[in-house]
């Protein structure tokens, strides 16, 4: 239905608990919008960071984060759908979380890169 469709009685309905719950944790359903968010930003970090993790190479570290971050929004489309309307609901953020998210892990990623790069590996 969307964001500005979306009505916390049906959230509460839907999981078996008084509308009064779900604002003692999240006051207003923005918050609970945007901890749907990080949910899901936390979940697909989690996936790749395992997936890297398997491997000991950085190339393989690399291929492994990049099947595993294509695979999470094959398996999770919605959550797809969740980051879009993030954007295109609240304007009024600086950054959308996706963003935020990507620069917090980027670094990670940048090192390995430059560790291969001074290998001359790429």
């Amino acid at each position: 239905m969307g964001f500005a469709k979306a009505d916390l009685q049906d959230v509460a309905d839907a999981l078996g608990v008084g509308k009064g719950t779900i604002y003692r944790y999240f006051p207003s359903k923005r918050e609970l919008f945007q901890a749907a968010v990080d949910e899901v930003m936390t979940q697909m970090r989690a996936s790749i960071d395992a997936a890297a993790d398997e491997h000991a190479d950085p190339l393989d570290q690399i291929a492994a984060a990049l099947r595993t971050y294509l695979q999470f929004f094959h398996d999770h489309p919605r959550y797809v759908e969740l980051l879009i309307l993030e954007r295109a609901v609240f304007k009024d953020r600086k950054r959308p979380t996706y963003y935020v998210y990507r620069e917090a892990n980027a670094e990670r990623w940048r090192a390995l890169y430059r560790g291969l790069i001074r290998e001359g590996r790429i």
